[in-house]
């Protein structure tokens, strides 16, 4: 089966709040801060969709990169581009045979030549 994969990063701070919730009592800056260094994980598991190109049914995974706008531009560049390596690793594990890069990882991650 075809499959596919799209890494989306936490909107900002009270995101990351909502989603992981050990981090909920922490200062906003600490909670970015030690957001960034957990690894990608799965948010969500897609079935049953039918791809408008080919017409076969796919499946794909929505992985969750836990850092904000601001992390993405401002940290240095090698440590963003290994996390969103790593998010490709984790598609790849997963069977994505094509990865998207979503809203500010595109950014951060220059179009994805320099992590591809």
């Amino acid at each position: 089966m075809d499959s596919f994969a799209f890494i989306i990063h936490a909107m900002d701070v009270a995101d990351i709040k909502s989603h992981i919730f050990p981090l909920r009592p922490f200062p906003s800056s600490w909670a970015e801060y030690l957001a960034s260094r957990i690894p990608p994980f799965i948010l969500s598991h897609v079935r049953g969709v039918r791809s408008a190109y080919s017409g076969k049914e796919i499946e794909g995974w929505f992985i969750g990169l836990p850092m904000t706008p601001r992390a993405l531009l401002e940290y240095p560049f090698p440590f963003v581009a290994d996390r969103i390596r790593r998010c490709g690793l984790l598609a790849e594990k997963k069977g994505a045979k094509i990865i998207g890069l979503g809203a500010f990882t595109s950014v951060a991650g220059d179009g994805g030549i320099t992590v591809k």
